[in-house]
């Protein structure tokens, strides 16, 4: 009876993702298109397994956007609203938020999230989310349910992480709290190819009474030529023939600038040894490269139906890089071009996209003066000051960086991707203190102050 109680506990107590998605690759992936329904959070969210539903692109309206001046060095997404659409009356009906708060380098150290009681037309605290983050790079994350009787935050649930020299997250733990102790549940295990990719991932629950580790699941991934994605195959452990079993898998098509344009999933059908389709997604992309509609379908058997669709839109005067987002985009951040606007949710009656859903993103402008310097080691800067040129190094396995300059207005003054140890001309810019930023995907944020002479 303990094992099986430790196995639903593991089950629950699935990893986020934060920093590290199952997948690892500059294009959208599975775990994250099935989440761009944009389903509401659930009332209560009863377990982190539902709140890694968050991890997905959840591309939203935004309520009243920020005018850029020489002031605004970023823009912060402060909180989200969800809404549904109500046709009976031809209303949106609130649903749920999340509220966000950031570190001095712009990572996310909480998540609250609340849901609208409609009998009293009032925002209801469920849960939060605490991120604890050193030298910029996730360690720890913890999810609390809201207790209205003693009005504090209970803790249910914890991760952590640990990674290897390049800074890939090979390794992280899951604890479920008991009421006085932290207890531990299962376990996430992953490998690398040489480019950062994740190649396999294995989770196993942990069995208290026989203190011993049990499998769980396992997903393999394979890449084309430039990094990208193709096929990731999940598995799950039997433990009846002690041998892994296919579960489900997808496959990834792209077009010519590397921008996904389709993904297949699929389940083992146990019964004729084959896989069948399940569900496909297809992308639409504007000429500044955004992402602007997604179509879901689902297999009927013989052929492919339409099932959901979002559109998207954008404000593209800000670039990804003069965002500050949180979590719940986690590897995503790194698709983001331009600033997100708008969301909008289809659901496929048959005939025709009736509307469903929509969010609302809230942007806040953050002044130069308020990003903290980061003098953390992995970061290198040199010459200080630099004259002609300047080169860039730092510590972490991200072979390249995206350098933001500006000048002391918060002006964006030379935007560029940089590679490790590489050196950039800086003889075009005026004598004077300028800050830098570099930002890459699943990388802590570095930022600094250089000096030109």
């Amino acid at each position: 009876m303990k094992k099986l109680f430790t196995l639903i506990i593991a089950g629950l107590l699935t990893f986020p993702s934060i920093g590290q998605n199952p997948v690892k690759n500059r294009n959208l992936h599975v775990d994250n298109i099935h989440q761009l329904r944009m389903t509401a959070p659930h009332n209560l969210r009863a377990s982190p397994a539902e709140t890694s539903g968050l991890s997905a692109l959840k591309f939203n309206h935004q309520r009243s956007l920020e005018y850029k001046n020489s002031l605004v060095l970023f823009q912060q997404m402060d909180s989200y609203l969800y809404e549904i659409y109500d046709a009976a009356v031809s209303q949106w009906i609130n649903d749920s938020k999340d509220e966000f708060t950031y570190d001095s380098y712009g990572n996310n150290t909480s998540d609250i999230y609340s849901s609208w009681n409609p009998d009293t037309e009032l925002w209801k605290k469920n849960g939060k989310q605490e991120f604890t983050f050193s030298n910029g790079t996730l360690t720890e994350q913890v999810y609390f349910q809201w207790n209205p009787d003693a009005t504090i935050w209970d803790p249910f649930a914890k991760w952590n992480y640990n990674y290897d020299g390049s800074g890939n997250m090979t390794l992280a733990y899951t604890y479920y709290f008991d009421g006085s102790d932290w207890i531990l549940a299962s376990k996430d295990e992953r490998t690398y190819n040489p480019a950062g990719n994740i190649l396999t991932q294995i989770s196993s629950y942990w069995d208290e009474s026989g203190s011993e580790w049990f499998y769980s699941s396992k997903t393999e991934n394979s890449y084309n030529g430039n990094g990208s994605l193709l096929v990731s195959t999940s598995f799950m452990w039997d433990f009846f023939s002690e041998d892994w079993e296919n579960s489900y898998k997808d496959e990834y098509a792209y077009n010519g600038s590397g921008q996904q344009i389709s993904d297949i999933s699929s389940s083992w059908d146990t019964g004729t040894s084959q896989w069948v389709n399940d569900y496909k997604n297809e992308f639409s992309y504007d000429g500044n490269m955004n992402l602007v509609m997604v179509l879901e379908q689902e297999w009927n058997g013989a052929q492919w139906v339409n099932s959901f669709k979002t559109d998207l839109a954008y404000n593209n005067a800000y670039t990804g890089s003069e965002l500050i987002l949180p979590w719940i985009f986690g590897e995503n951040v790194g698709l983001i071009m331009h600033m997100i606007t708008g969301a909008t949710g289809y659901e496929f009656n048959g005939s025709t996209f009736m509307l469903s859903d929509r969010s609302t993103y809230n942007y806040s402008p953050v002044n130069i003066t308020g990003i903290g310097e980061n003098n953390i080691s992995q970061a290198g800067i040199y010459p200080q000051p630099a004259k002609g040129q300047v080169t860039f190094t730092w510590a972490t396995g991200n072979p390249t960086y995206q350098l933001g300059v500006y000048d002391i207005n918060g002006r964006q003054i030379l935007v560029k991707q940089i590679e490790k140890n590489s050196s950039v001309a800086v003889d075009q810019l005026a004598p004077g203190m300028y800050f830098y930023r570099l930002s890459g995907k699943n990388q802590p944020m570095l930022s600094g102050k250089l000096s030109v002479l």
